[in-house]
Parts: C-alpha cells; structure tokens; sequence
C-alpha cells in the first residue's frame, strides 16, 4: 500500500505553516477524508477507538453516526460503533476514505454479545431494539445470518478498491495495532502504542446456557463445528459456487 504520507489528502494544517506537525495533525486537517470502523459491535471496536485517540486523531464512539448525520460525521475523523445505514452514501460523502472492518470469531462474538445483554439486563438497562436484542435463539441465527450477508456486502463493495479496506481480528491478532497504524499512514513510530483492550475479554468464561444456545442456533442453520472459529463468513452459509473470499482473516493473504 502506498505511504499515506506522500498520498495528496495529507496536507499541513493552518496552526503549522512551516510544516512541523505531527502526522495526527496533517489527518485531523484533512478536509474529507474519513475513517470509518464499519464492522458490528463486540468485535473491539471501543479498542479501535482507544486506539485512534491514542493516536492522536479525533474519534467519536456512538451509534449515532450511523445514520450518517452530517453534522456528526463533519466534526471528526474517526468514527467506530458498529455498521454504518448506507456504506454507500458514506463513500460518496466522503471519498477517498479509509474502511476498517473489525471482525471476531462468530463463536467469542456470538457468546460476547449474549454475555452484554444479560449483564445489561440485570442492571436494568433498557434497548429499543426489540426481539433483535435478546437472549434467545432466534435471535443468535438472526445475528449470524446477518453478520454473514453484512460482511459478504462489504467485500463485495470493496473488491475493486482493495486498499481502501483493513480487514482485522482486533481480538485475536496481537499485530493489530500495527496493522492499523500502518493502515492510516502512522508506520515507523518509534513507539507504537501498546494494544488496548478496552471492553475486551476474550478469556472470560462462557456462560453454559449461552453456549448451548449458540451451538442449537449453528445446528439449525447447518454451521459445522469449525465454522465457530471463523472471523469473516460462515461457508455453510453461502450458496455454492458463490463463496469467492476467504472465511477467515488467517486464510488471507
């Protein structure tokens, strides 16, 4: 990929006319350019966000720039929190951005999300998301359903425009972090930040009943057992002679 640095949308900004400014300075200063943390929550994506302050970069972590607000999206740089209403309105808002889809093994990400709803449920937190967001298993195989055609969309999308998109395991891949420094032009720092974790557990004991609900839900949908690990598609999933991208991000080049 070519040095974001020597890419045209980087330029100086005001407060430095000489030119001495930081690399996160030259990225808040640019006029349309975007990051956009486009994979579904409990896939690390508050880690992201850790991650691009720590950068230095202006980040906004909440759902409500899904929507595509202007006044949101205008604000900031960065922004993470699940995936965005139109992919497609945001690339044409916003060219020449730059796509982060984070993604977690359907099995940690599955169970993580069960896990946030019962603990949000006994602190007597509210969602209006309705039967979507609950624990049962009807709604675990409409998650996995959804996560699958999501992400075959994304990819689709990108296909022709490999370098716009970073596909990453926040979770399991320990080089996350340089990817993603590497990704956004930030490579060489003589201290890359450490690897946040913010919300992140992956060790954590899986609830039993969670658990069962998960493989019942993978049993009707004729998942195989293997496809639990896998962080992108569910091959089981994808009509045959149809599945042109890898399953996992292990598996890609």
């Amino acid at each position: 990929m070519d040095d974001a640095r020597n890419d045209q949308r980087w330029h100086y900004c005001n407060n430095h006319p000489s030119g001495d400014c930081t690399r996160a300075c030259k990225f808040n200063s640019m006029s349309n350019s975007k990051v956009f943390t486009i994979g579904l929550n409990k896939s690390a994506s508050t880690s992201l966000h850790v991650l691009y302050k720590q950068l230095g970069l202006s980040s906004f972590h909440h759902k409500s720039w899904r929507s595509g607000n202007p006044a949101i999206l205008k604000r900031y740089h960065c922004f993470s929190d699940g995936e965005p209403k139109s992919l497609e309105r945001l690339d044409r808002m916003f060219p020449g951005s730059r796509y982060i889809l984070n993604v977690r093994a359907l099995k940690t990400w599955t169970l993580s999300r069960l896990a946030h709803i019962e603990r949000m449920s006994k602190e007597k937190r509210r969602y209006s998301m309705g039967s979507a967001w609950e624990c049962s298993e009807k709604a675990v195989r409409g998650w996995i359903k959804h996560r699958n055609k999501y992400h075959l969309s994304v990819l689709r999308f990108f296909a022709d425009r490999p370098k716009d998109l970073l596909i990453v395991n926040f979770v399991r891949n320990e080089n996350a972090p340089n990817e993603v420094c590497r990704f956004l032009g930030f490579e060489g720092l003589a201290a890359p930040p450490e690897k946040p974790w913010k919300n992140a557990n992956p060790k954590s004991k899986a609830n039993p009943e969670h658990l069962i609900m998960l493989m019942n839900s993978a049993k009707k949908l004729g998942i195989q057992d293997f496809e639990l690990d896998y962080d992108l598609l569910c091959p089981s999933l994808v009509s045959a002679g149809q599945l042109h991208f890898s399953p996992d991000t292990q598996f890609m080049a």
